[in-house]
């Protein structure tokens, strides 16, 4: 099977210290990723739009060590 990565759909989900997700997919402006070879680890790299919220700005709702999701769908 053959993928088309020009037709890859991305969405980008964080999960908050109180358990709430926060839907980031439109919100970014660029994102990235890779792992090495041999390693199991990854890194990905992604720029928000720093913007104003219904409770705060974006920056303020996730802290440090919140966890991120990448989804992508064929």
């Amino acid at each position: 099977m053959e993928i088309d990565i020009s037709k890859t759909k991305y969405r980008v989900k964080a999960v908050l210290s109180s358990g709430e997700i926060l839907n980031l997919t439109d919100l970014c402006q660029a994102l990235s990723w890779e792992d090495q070879k041999g390693s199991i680890a990854g890194r990905a790299d992604i720029t928000l739009i720093n913007t104003r919220m219904d409770k705060g700005y974006v920056s303020d709702k996730i802290q440090l060590c919140s966890l991120i999701f990448i989804y992508a769908d064929k």
